[in-house]
């Protein structure tokens, strides 16, 4: 099923590398693993050659960051990518692979776990009641359950 038929791919933390569709923009609070993600794990993504802007809010040593964004960074990478994302300009946002549930999540990769679920959500539904999430919809998960699904 296809929600809209124009839209721009913006990947988070190894969403970027499982993903098959083109990605615009790959976010994450730790670009030093934008290296592991490309190296250290025998992934063949180049995410310049892609077309892929790489963003974070610092330059880390793996010089692998394309463009710097300065917003709020509490919460969670997926939350810092809303706060890319609506800087950017965009006012619609379908998040895919943020459940951000107790049980841990992946995406096609080893299961991690969320560590601090209670303290994360907080600052979620902080964000939720001052609608700075409006237009932000979720595909699964707790984030579905608190933003509603596309």
């Amino acid at each position: 099923m296809r929600l809209v038929d124009d839209f721009d791919v913006l990947a988070i933390n190894d969403a970027g590398v499982v993903t098959d569709l083109p990605v615009r923009y790959w976010v994450s609070l730790h670009p030093e693993g934008f290296f592991d993600h490309l190296h250290g794990r025998n992934f063949v993504w180049d995410a310049k050659s892609m077309g892929a802007k790489t963003v974070s809010y610092y330059h880390p040593p793996c010089g692998l960051v394309d463009m710097i964004v300065n917003v709020d960074r509490r919460g969670t990478s997926g939350l810092y990518a809303i706060r890319v994302g609506k800087r950017l300009g965009y006012k619609k946002i379908v998040l895919c692979g943020v459940p951000l549930t107790k049980t841990g999540y992946s995406a096609g990769l080893p299961q991690r776990t969320f560590n601090e679920p209670d303290r994360v959500w907080r600052i979620w539904e902080d964000e939720f009641e001052s609608e700075k999430l409006s237009g932000v919809k979720s595909m699964s998960g707790w984030t579905a359950e608190l933003l509603g699904r596309p």
